[in-house]
């Protein structure tokens, strides 16, 4: 009789056991756990690096060889590194016959004219030229001997009728052997060109 009695309150315990597991089902699952992430914001999404652009290479012209034009025009100059655009020559310009016209060779390359002078003593010598410009365009004239004599932009705002005269003293060199430089270089890539008409040292 008591063996029956034991296994009645066991039957009920499980019994009691099971029911409530299947009435607290709901307390029993496990919580899901909050995330910790967060979705990305402005504040928290990685910056992606700036792109960065190669950087161009300089405007170019296809390089000419214009000496056999110095030559005529200005015996004893050389040049170099002059560029074909414009048509560099000897040719009619802006009112003017006998006009020398160079281009740089590109943006960073100017065109340079070059001649070593034997500069006499004991007189005054002074390099003579008369430059122009593109009516569209302008270039920077520099004259350099062992240091930069003159830097200039030959254009509208500098020039008359589209010419400039720039003489140079080089009284200074007097007795000595100097090279001088005349530089055309450009200033910016349109219509770049220096057009001559007088490069005389007296």
């Amino acid at each position: 009789m008591l063996r029956h009695a034991v296994y009645l309150v066991l039957g009920s315990a499980i019994m009691a056991l099971a029911c409530g597991c299947a009435c607290d089902r709901a307390q029993c699952e496990p919580v899901a756990r909050e995330s910790s992430e967060q979705p990305p914001t402005s504040e928290n999404r990685e910056q992606q690096p700036a792109k960065v652009e190669p950087p161009q290479a300089p405007r170019a012209s296809t390089r000419v060889d214009i000496n056999p034009a110095l030559a005529t025009f200005a015996p004893g100059w050389m040049a170099k590194n002059c560029g074909a655009a414009m048509s560099p020559g000897i040719r009619d310009e802006m009112g003017r016959k006998n006009v020398l016209v160079t281009h740089p060779l590109s943006e960073t390359v100017p065109c340079i004219l070059g001649q070593r002078v034997d500069v006499l003593p004991n007189k005054q010598t002074t390099l003579h030229l008369v430059v122009g410009h593109h009516p569209e365009g302008d270039w920077v004239l520099a004259v350099t001997a062992d240091r930069e004599l003159v830097r200039k932009v030959i254009g509208k705002e500098t020039s008359t009728n589209g010419w400039v005269n720039v003489d140079v003293d080089l009284t200074e060199y007097a007795g000595r052997f100097v090279t001088i430089q005349l530089i055309n270089a450009a200033n910016g890539w349109s219509y770049e060109g220096a057009y001559w008409a007088k490069i005389e040292i007296e």
